[in-house]
């Protein structure tokens, strides 16, 4: 699985694109891909979701939006912890920490422009 964070939000397994849902479903998503494995509580997700203007079925929505993924990416990818939950992800599945690799195996690459600047 691929979880893409750099441009447009997508997740792709294999060939096929999962569908993700509306912007509040994809923000939970997001926030989980970003924690790394770590656990994000209802409260912060809420919190960053709704900018501190919640409804009182927040609580509920998120666990839906939950829900929801885990149909998407499967069962055991979203862990419900005692405070909220964390998202598996495995080494080398988000976008951006291949990028992040990448750049430091090659750091010692100059760029384009360092070669054609005189010395």
């Amino acid at each position: 699985m691929e979880f893409r964070l750099l441009g447009p939000l997508e997740v792709v397994d294999g060939e096929r694109q999962i569908s993700l849902g509306g912007a509040k479903q994809r923000s939970v998503l997001a926030l989980l891909v970003l924690a790394r494995g770590r656990t994000v509580t209802t409260g912060a997700l809420i919190e960053e979701i709704w900018d501190g203007d919640a409804p009182e079925t927040a609580r509920k929505s998120v666990q839906g939006y939950v829900s929801a993924l885990r149909d998407a990416l499967g069962d055991d990818r979203i862990e419900t912890l005692e405070r909220g939950y964390a998202l598996r992800i495995e080494p080398g599945e988000v976008d951006a920490d291949r990028l992040r690799v990448w750049r430091t195996a090659h750091r010692h690459v100059a760029t384009p422009a360092a070669r054609l600047s005189p010395s």
